[in-house]
């Protein structure tokens, strides 16, 4: 079960490494054709604008996509875990008392 989580918590990273990248060429080609537009004339312009829009709408795909996949890998953590209580509950309690015991002592020290 802790290589599954572990699993879903890389693929959970590798999904906004995914979502950062893309953002940032997205940005990029955004400030390419700006550039592009401020030295162009009028029928520049529309193409510049038609390009921006094209790769605004492939972006904003791509980041539904990834978005959707970051969902699924959640849901099914949560799922895991969920199981995981279900068969060790007093384990789990246990755990909950230490955390919530240093938590206060932490609290109760400032």
């Amino acid at each position: 079960m802790t290589n599954e989580l572990n699993a879903i918590r890389g693929a959970a990273e590798d999904g906004k490494d995914f979502l950062v990248k893309e953002f940032k060429s997205a940005a990029g080609d955004a400030n390419a054709l700006m550039d592009d537009v401020a030295n162009s004339t009028a029928k520049g312009y529309a193409s510049a604008r038609s390009s921006v829009l094209d790769s605004l709408d492939a972006a904003r795909a791509r980041l539904d996509e990834a978005s959707s996949r970051v969902g699924e890998q959640a849901r099914h953590a949560a799922d895991l875990t969920q199981v995981y209580v279900h068969k060790n509950p007093w384990q789990v309690l246990g755990g909950a008392a230490v955390f919530g015991f240093l938590v206060g002592l932490l609290v109760s020290r400032r």
